[in-house]
Order: structure tokens, then sequence, then C-alpha cells
């Protein structure tokens, strides 16, 4: 199986297999991405955040093509609820539906979540289930990009749901109660507090220089602001222990001045370390830095996880299905006790029911896909359009920079087979490597004369002449003739780039 977790500046993928309860890493790799490519979690340079995966998988040699896709953006929403106990059976659809209404989502949002935990209330057992909630557009962006390098995603998750799922099943760290948790990145920073092996509180913050006078430190000048307003918000949790100690990881770039920052907190920074009874081998690679990656590949809880970004919209969906086929089942029975008129009238309100569901459904897997391909479409383009664009600059920036020594060369080229008395009437330009020039010349004789020359002097091709007139003569020059030439440098010559 393979496993990318992909942010606006960062691929990282890992090949991995479960060995006896483990995780074997195979292999592991990253790419940097230039601003642009993604931003906020969505694509816009398709073809180079495909190129860069691509590539990984060519240079890596991975041929593993079925994959889990983790998707890092500011408008993946997140939010804790308490939910009512549902009966046995109905858990998926019932918890759905409540956090859909909780956080007053439309369709074009899909709902994940997971359970952390029962609390007892006053109105009863209730769950503890942190939600998230992904827009539609995204995910069918990420599936476009798996399905144009070649991978079948089997599993697509919110990226932060990773690292919760490793704390969650590994016995090292459940042991660290409370455990706070940071992950660090160019453009966002991810604050986890887990308790007792489950998360109760959970927040990320996009990030930007711009935000802290573009410094070259707004990374750990954000970790503090950050995390100095979350231990204030901690401070009314009631925990298993006193917060003492902050575990980090992510792309880490100076070590020493985050230790530094954390300790402005009164906490002392450790390194999230290896946890040996979750992952065969340390291998070449920075555990550090894979940690949210290795934590997708973990096998699924489906009592406690709802996390497949795939199966959730189909769950419920097929649920909604369910619930009207028992509508129907339910009509049916009692319509048996009633005029056949009223059961036929029942069923057709049924029947109605289901086909408006269906047909709203087909037309939003329609307009999903118009969308999605409309934006590749315009994307491909504005590509292309780019391409051409680029290497018209590049050939006129190579035409400007050489245009004073091509002119001189050109002219000697020319005049090097000229006629006594013939000379250039007037200045001529490059344009693409192609040239027009107008020549005197005293013999009507020459005008053809000199074509054949410079046919064969090799250094200019297809060259084009377009006869001779007249010239009655001025200041400079007597009675003669003049004549066109029409001619491309010929490749080859010390100014083809």
């Amino acid at each position: 199986m393979i496993s990318i977790d992909i942010t606006d500046t960062q691929i990282k993928l890992i090949e991995a297999a479960i060995v006896a309860g483990k995780v074997s890493v195979k292999k592991a790799a990253k790419r940097e991405l230039a601003p642009g490519y993604i931003e906020n979690g969505t694509i816009l340079d398709m073809h180079m955040v495909a190129g860069e995966i691509t590539d990984i998988l060519v240079t890596e040699k991975i041929s593993n093509r079925e994959a889990i896709m983790c998707i890092n953006s500011g408008m993946i929403l997140y939010r804790e609820i308490q939910i009512p106990k549902p009966k046995s059976g109905t858990e998926t659809l019932v918890i759905e539906t409540i956090i859909q209404n909780e956080m007053q989502l439309g369709n074009e949002y899909n709902i994940t979540y997971s359970i952390s935990g029962e609390v007892s209330t006053e109105e009863g057992p209730k769950l503890k289930v942190i939600a998230a909630a992904c827009p539609q557009k995204i995910i069918d962006i990420y599936l476009e990009l798996s399905r144009q390098v070649g991978l079948k995603a089997k599993l697509v998750m919110v990226s932060n749901t990773c690292i919760t799922r490793l704390v969650r099943s590994s016995v090292t760290y459940r042991k660290i109660s409370p455990l706070l948790l940071l992950q660090v990145d160019r453009n966002f920073i991810n604050i986890n507090l887990y308790d007792r092996g489950q998360v109760i509180f959970s927040r990320q913050t996009k990030i930007d220089a711009t935000d802290y006078e573009a410094g070259s430190d707004y990374i750990n000048l954000a970790i503090f602001d950050n995390m100095f307003r979350t231990m204030h918000l901690l401070e009314q949790n009631e925990l298993s222990g006193s917060i003492k100690d902050c575990y980090y990881f992510g792309d880490i770039h100076n070590k020493d001045a985050l230790h530094a920052t954390i300790k402005q907190l009164n906490l002392v920074a450790h390194e999230l370390d290896f946890p040996s009874d979750l992952v065969r081998s340390r291998r070449t690679f920075e555990f550090r830095e894979y940690a949210n990656v290795i934590g997708s590949l973990l096998k699924v809880d489906v009592k406690n996880e709802n996390i497949n970004l795939l199966d959730t919209r189909a769950k419920r969906v097929k649920s909604i299905n369910m619930r009207f086929g028992g509508v129907a089942l339910f009509a049916a029975v009692s319509c048996a006790a009633l005029v056949g008129a009223a059961w036929l009238a029942i069923s057709l309100i049924v029947g109605n029911m289901e086909n408006t569901l269906q047909r709203h459904n087909n037309e939003y897997e329609r307009l999903r896909f118009d969308d999605m391909t409309a934006y590749l479409n315009q994307m491909n383009f504005v590509v292309a359009n780019l391409s051409e664009y680029a290497d018209q600059v590049d050939m006129a920036a190579n035409l400007f920079a050489f245009q004073p020594k091509m002119t001189r060369e050109i002219s000697q080229r020319l005049e090097n087979d000229f006629f006594p008395g013939m000379s250039i009437l007037g200045s001529f330009e490059v344009s693409n490597y192609t040239l027009s020039v107008v020549f005197y010349c005293r013999d009507r004789t020459h005008p053809a004369d000199y074509t054949e020359r410079l046919i064969e002097s090799g250094y200019f091709e297809d060259v084009r002449f377009y006869g001779y007139e007249a010239f009655p003569g001025d200041d400079e020059r007597d009675e003669g003739f003049t004549f066109g030439l029409a001619m491309r440098i010929k490749g080859g010559n010390i100014f083809e780039p």
C-alpha cells in the first residue's frame, strides 16, 4: 500500500505493508512544492503535482498502485460534538445527521468522524465525537490526481486524523497522559491534546510570514502565539495530570529555535519518538517527518471510526434509501387492511420520494463531474498558453541579447558575395531567424547571380527572390537596380539556442 500526504508545500509518500500488526516501511520519499502548485489544499497545477508524484514512483521504483490520499486544507471544518448514544445498527446515519445539523452543513461537504469516548450526562450517556467536514470538490480533485498518476485510491482521509490514529493505537503514546502534540509545517501548525489516549482538543491554524512582518522566524513566532492562547484554553479542561511537555513532529528546520520557543511557554520540548510497538523498522527515514503518513496506514477501527471520505457519502445515501424502503414496506403492510386506492396513493408518494432522491443524486454527480472537467480543461488551457508564452519569451530574450552581434555578422555574410557597387538599402531586423533585405546593384544580371551566390554560401536557407526594379539614382547612388530577398538563417549557426 502507498500513502501520500499532501500539503501546500510538500508531498510525502511512503510504501509500506502491515506485517504482524505493525507497519513495515519499504520506501519513503518527499518532494518540495513551489508556491502556487497547491493553495489551501486545492490543487491549482494538476500537471506539476502529478509530475512530482510520478517522479517519486519512478525514482523509487514503486510498482504498488493502491493508495491512501491524505488531504490538508484550511477549508476542512472540525468540531467536537456530544451525541446521544444511538441504538445499535443506526450509529452512522444518526451521527452523520446530527453532525450535519450541528455544523449547519449542506451536501457540498462530506463528513467523517471518530468516536473518542463516552461521557455521562444528566440526559444520559453520550458519545464524544470528533467531526471533520471536507468540501466534496477537494475530494474530487484528489481523486482526479490519483487517476492521472495511475493510482487507485482505496481511502481518502483528512490528514489531521492520521496522527490521532497513531496515538490511539500506540501503547507507548497512550501511557503519556496528558499528551500535547504539535505538528509544524511552513504554512500551518496543528495542535492536539490527548488525555488517556483520547483526543480532547484539536486545532489546525494556517500561518503566513506576512502576518509576522515577513520575518525569517515567522514559524516559531506563530507557534508561540497559537500555543500561548491554546494553553489558556486548556486550563479549563479536567485532565489526568498537568501539561509539562510538548511533543512535536513535521517539517522542522531549526530544532534549537523550536526548543527555545516552547521553553518560553514553560514547557519541555521532545521530538516525537519512534513507536516500536507500531512500526517494525526505523529504516533510513526521519520518523518525525512521516509520522502523519504512517498513521494513515493503520487498520481502521470500524466500530469507532468512519474516516474514509470515499465511503461516507455513499453510506449516507444508502441509509436514506433503506429508510425509504422501510417506509414503502410499512405502507404496504398498513394498506393491506385499507382500500386499494389508498395503498396505490401511498406507494406512488414513496416512489416519487425515491425517484426525487435518485434524480437529485444523479444531477449532483453530473454537475460535480462537469465542474471538475471544466476546471481541468481550464488549467490545461492555461498551462498550454503559459508554455507557449514561455517559449516565445525565451526566443525573444535570445534574439534581443544577440541582435546587435547578429546584425553585424549577417551584414558581413551578405556583403561577402557582393558585386562591385552593391549595397544594402535601409536596415533590417531578424524575426524568428527570418529576415528580408533590399539591395542596390548596378547591373540587371546581378540580382539573379547574387541570389545563386547566397544560396551556395550555405549560411542561409529558403532564399526567395522577388524580382528587380529600376532605380533612378539619388545623392549617394547612380542609376541602377533594386531587388529584395527573403531568407532564413540556417540551423546550426552560433546563434541557434
